[in-house]
C-alpha cells in the first residue's frame, strides 16, 4: 500500500525492497517445496505442478478486502482428482478430505480512501 502511494501520489520510483525480498534471496527459500514460487507453472494450460507431481488447475477468481480499503485479487487453483492412484489422491486432498487449493495474487487496487479526522 505504501509503494502504491509513492507511485500514485508522488510519481517517484522507490528503491526500498519489499518485506520478503531478503528472505526470497536465501537458498533455503529456493529449496522449500511448499513455496508456490518454486513449483512448475504451465502457462498454456494455466496450471501449477507441485514437487510431488500434483497438478493444480485454475478454478476461480477471488477478491479480498482489507481494513485499509484495498482490494486484492487472486486466482484460485485446485488440485485435480486422481481416482486411479490412491497415493496421489491422498497427496491431492487435505486431512479432512477436501481438495487442496492455492491462491496466487494477481493484483490490488485502492477501492476507497479513508478520511482523516
Amino acid at each position: 500500500m505504501n509503494y502504491q502511494k509513492l507511485t500514485d501520489d508522488f510519481q517517484t520510483k522507490y528503491l526500498i525492497p519489499y518485506g520478503m525480498y531478503e528472505k526470497e534471496q536465501t537458498r533455503s527459500y529456493h529449496k522449500d517445496r511448499r513455496k508456490v514460487a518454486n513449483w512448475q507453472y504451465d502457462e498454456l494450460n494455466d496450471q501449477y505442478t507441485d514437487p510431488d507431481g500434483i497438478i493444480f488447475t485454475f478454478h476461480h477468481y477471488s477478491t479480498r478486502h482489507d481494513r485499509y480499503g484495498y482490494e486484492r485479487q487472486f486466482k484460485v487453483y485446485r488440485s485435480v482428482k486422481y481416482f486411479e492412484d490412491p497415493k496421489r489422491e491422498t497427496l491431492a486432498t487435505t486431512k479432512s478430505g477436501n481438495r487442496r487449493q492455492i491462491s496466487v495474487k494477481i493484483g490490488f487496487t485502492l477501492k476507497t480512501r479513508r478520511r482523516n479526522g
